[in-house]
């Protein structure tokens, strides 16, 4: 009798315990609350973001290196290179433009300082020479206007302007060798590949 007595003592005393406690083989109250899960949803939040910053997206950017030399071409109608603040514009029509940042590498900084001292691009003059308003080029159209290449190295800091029609041949050959591979460069630029396409023309 005395051992019945026990036993149903015992089973008494944890069943009061799982009354105040709750039951042992559930997670506290406290981590079912509102605020618990807000907390563990943030964390979980913060760790996600930190693994998805783990995997490189795929990017074409360019190593940031010292511009030695500076330019600021403005070409066509609305495009342009301009490495004094690291942008270049691209000119897309009837959507506007849209910009990038963009300056040269030291390889081709090199290529260009050399194109530079063998044109004697700072002895040219500011406004590139015409010919004569009835030639054959004047037919061209349509005529983007002016076009500008503004260049600074070193001590040298100089502005030079022209039309891509009615330009005495001679000159506009030698400004070419350096807008010529101004716009090689970048349009091999994988990052100026990814902008999107003009939409339309001019007339």
């Amino acid at each position: 009798m005395m051992g019945k007595s026990l036993m149903l003592k015992k089973t008494l005393d944890v069943c009061k315990k799982s009354e105040v406690g709750g039951n042992p083989l559930q997670p506290p109250t406290s981590y079912r609350s509102p605020r618990f899960i807000l907390s563990y949803l943030i964390l979980f939040g913060i760790f996600f973001t930190s693994c998805s910053k783990s995997t490189p997206l795929v990017s074409f950017d360019r190593k940031e290196v010292f511009q030695s030399i500076k330019i600021h071409y403005k070409y066509n109608f609305k495009d342009e290179i301009n490495t004094f603040n690291l942008k270049c514009i691209k000119d897309l029509i009837l959507d506007g433009t849209v910009a990038m940042d963009f300056w040269y590498n030291e390889d081709e900084q090199n290529t260009l300082i050399k194109i530079v001292n063998e044109i004697d691009f700072f002895n040219l003059s500011d406004t590139l020479k015409t010919i004569r308003p009835d030639s054959l080029a004047c037919l061209f159209d349509p005529d983007p206007g002016l076009q500008s290449l503004k260049i600074k190295y070193l001590n040298n800091n100089k502005t030079v302007k022209w039309f891509l029609y009615n330009t005495d041949s001679l000159e506009l050959n030698r400004i070419s060798k350096i807008t010529n591979l101004l716009d090689s460069i970048l349009e091999n630029d994988p990052g100026y590949q990814m902008l999107p396409e003009p939409n339309g023309g001019y007339l």
